[in-house]
């Protein structure tokens, strides 16, 4: 999906990442999760954001588990 290899997805490329992944989500659907996923509002999404974004934050079950 990262076409420029910059290590993370701008905006057209999370997009065509949407449409091959037939998500059905429409322009203003696409650019609303993208706001989500881009927490430190640069305009892009790094590795970290998507995983952030889609696992959620570590419960304290979980944080202990990776502490170990």
């Amino acid at each position: 999906m990262d076409r420029d290899r910059s290590g993370s997805l701008d905006a057209e490329e999370f997009a065509n990442c949407c449409r091959i992944n037939r998500l059905g989500l429409s322009d203003s659907e696409q650019r609303v999760l993208m706001r989500a996923f881009d927490t430190d509002f640069n305009g892009t999404i790094n590795y970290d954001e998507f995983l952030r974004g889609v696992r959620g934050r570590l419960s304290t079950t979980r944080k202990k588990m990776v502490r170990t």
